[in-house]
Parts: structure tokens; sequence; C-alpha cells
């Protein structure tokens, strides 16, 4: 029999890569029956879920908030006492950085039983993501994490600046991408090396990742004239050198995009892979009826996906998934009139494309019935060419 009060899973999602979700986490979403999740949590891992699970989103962004820390607390500890098992998915490591100290003790002072599931921290990740470990016998034996805002007025962290430029070999950053001509000017003036090898990386993980390495004085010029901006890590030491010798991910074809679709009977089950190959990231939408819709969390998926841009295509395969794609998304909590104006459709065969332009779109690329990957990678490359040009 299930106990009255239910339980809190503190999960951490990890980085951004949704394989880097640990097993323990992993499993732990998929037997919840209520997820909390945050703006940096990769849509993509919520298509773990039951098909009946809650989805709550209490996105945060810099002066922007869904919904306030308190009322996520309240939120976290109405669902447990209704007897469910809750998982608060937050990105990277739910202990750093991650507000998961203030939402255990609230958990704790209701007498609700909670679990922390650690995750692999941003930190770490996006900067090995750019070719640049933390340490290294021969560059740095030490490293401190800091965060690079504040609740301060100005938003300006608030540190032992001459602490920190003295007594560490590199420094890790979180959010700081608008302080960091102010962090720069800090460290110098307590006695850091101008030119001391800097690295920032945004979007780090994922496949939309940028990096840029310079000197501790000139990067925060070089980070303005690229639009670079959070989320984002910035990582200053000589470790940062490394950074072009051990880059690791290599360009693809698709590198940095990202594909929507519903599977398809004739496809052939390696299309997706193949996709993924080529660089692109692919979500895979299911139709779970028979009348061609999506259920509500998919529709929800897949306006996070498309809003918070980790999609910039459509794929339709067959005109049940185009229909099923393009139903009523109203009633999804994210709220935008037309999710699909911020995204270009691939149709398969002539009448997939009759359904996508009588809905009011107009398709990218049009593909003959049973396309390859090749083909189609093709055809994405040869648009990107003309988008560029």
């Amino acid at each position: 029999m299930k106990s009255k009060t239910g339980k809190i899973y503190f999960v951490g999602a990890g980085p951004g890569d949704p394989e880097l979700i640990t097993l323990k986490g992993l499993k732990a979403l998929q037997q919840a029956e209520v997820v909390v999740y945050d703006r940096l949590v990769h849509p993509s891992l919520l298509l773990e879920v039951k098909a009946d699970t809650k989805l709550i989103y209490c996105g945060k962004q810099p002066c922007k908030h869904t919904l306030r820390q308190s009322d996520i607390q309240k939120e976290l500890i109405i669902q447990a006492k209704k007897g469910k098992t809750v998982v608060r998915l937050k990105g990277g490591d739910p202990a750093v950085f991650g507000r998961v100290g203030e939402e255990a003790e609230a958990a704790a002072k209701q007498r609700i039983a909670y679990e922390i599931v650690p995750g692999i921290t941003a930190g770490s990740a996006a900067a090995i993501y750019s070719g640049v470990p933390l340490t290294h016998r021969d560059h740095s034996r030490s490293f401190a994490i800091v965060t690079g805002h504040s609740r301060n007025k100005d938003g300006k962290p608030n540190i032992a600046w001459g602490d920190l430029a003295r007594s560490v070999d590199t420094i890790v950053f979180y959010m700081g991408v608008k302080n960091l001509s102010y962090i720069a000017q800090q460290l110098i003036k307590e006695g850091k090396d101008p030119y001391t090898s800097t690295l920032v990386t945004e979007w780090g993980t994922y496949g939309r990742q940028r990096s840029m390495t310079g000197s501790l004085a000139e990067i925060p010029h070089m980070a303005e004239k690229y639009n670079m901006s959070n989320p984002a890590v910035i990582v200053v030491g000589d470790v940062t050198k490394l950074h072009d010798s051990l880059q690791w991910i290599t360009e693809k074809p698709l590198s940095g995009q990202g594909i929507i679709t519903i599977p398809s009977d004739t496809t052939d089950k390696h299309f997706a892979q193949g996709l993924e190959e080529e660089g692109a990231g692919v979500y895979l939408l299911n139709k779970t009826t028979e009348e061609s819709d999506l259920s509500k969390n998919s529709k929800e998926i897949m306006a996070r996906l498309i809003m918070d841009g980790h999609a910039n295509y459509v794929l339709v395969q067959d005109v049940p998934s185009a229909k099923a794609l393009l139903n009523d998304t109203k009633g999804i909590s994210f709220e935008s009139e037309d999710i699909f104006s911020h995204v270009s459709f691939i149709c398969m065969g002539k009448e997939t494309e009759q359904v996508v332009r009588e809905r009011g779109y107009k398709p990218a690329v049009v593909l003959p019935v049973l396309s390859s990957t090749d083909t189609l990678v093709d055809a994405l490359s040869e648009k990107q060419n003309q988008d560029i040009v």
C-alpha cells in the first residue's frame, strides 16, 4: 500500500548532453509521477518519463523567473504530500549552484523523504568538451568554482578577489558572461597576469556549443564581438592553452542542428542514428492514439525543444505524422501562439508537403518518400550553405 506522503528526488540532469545523466538519475526520472524541471535541463530527457507523468516547468533566466524559489519549494511539498513520487530535475549538479540545500531543507522541515542524486557539473564538463581539463600536472594543481553574478543590485559577484587571483591555478566562473569585463578587471587589479589564457564556452556539451580562448585582458572584448551569452562558463588559467591541442569534438555536416520527428513504419530503423552520426540532435516523438495526436507531454516537450533553441527542423515523414505534429498546441505550458514559426519543415513526399502547406507553412526541403540518410544530409547541408550566403 502506497504511503500517504510521497518522496522527492533531487536529480542532477548533467550539463546539457542528454547522455550525461547518471543511471541513478535516469531511473528516478523514469519512475516519476511529477517532474519539476529547469530551463537548463535538456527537454529531450523528458521523453524518458511515463505518459501520464505531470510536467511542471520552473525555468529561470537572469531577471526573469517562471516560478520563484519559494514557489518551487511549495510546489514540491504540495505534490509530495499528495503521495506522489516527485523528481526535481536540475541542470548540472544540484549541489553546485543548484539551490538543492534550500529545497532539501524545505522538504526536511515538512518531514518529507528525499534523496539527492548528484550530476555532472557544467564547469568541468563544458571545459573538457572544449579540450580543457581543469587540472594538469604541468599547468594546474588547484581549481575553484565561483559564481559569476550575485544578488547585489548591480549583479556583480562579491568575492575575495585577492585570494582568488593569487592562490588558485584555475578559476571557473558560472553564468558570468554579463560581468566578464568586471571579472577580468578585478582579477588583473589583484595581481593576475593580463596575458593569462582564458576560455569562454557557451552552451557547453550541447550540439550548439561555442568556445573561444584569449588573454584575460582581451577576452571580454572577444566575447562581446561574437555575442557570447549565458548559459556559459569562463575558465581562467594556463590550462586553457590546451584548448587547441586537446579539442576532441569534431565539426560534422549537421553539427548544431536539431531535428524533431515522429518515426515512420516505412523508415529504416537506422535512419535517426545516421542523422546523429552526422552531428544532428534527433528527437523522436511518438503518436499515442490512433487519432494521430500527440500527448500533452509530447506537445510540451516539442515546444520547449523549439522555443529553447534545441531544434530548428521538423522532419515530417508521412501524412499521419504531419497531422499529429500540427494538431492544436494550445494548452501546453509554453506561451507562444505559433511555435512552428521558429523552425523549418522537411517533408518526405508530395502528400506530406500538401498537409504542411494546408496548415500555412512552406516546407524548406521536400524529399522523395523513403529517402536515405545521405540524401537528407546533403539537402540540409545545401540549405545551410544557402542560408550562410
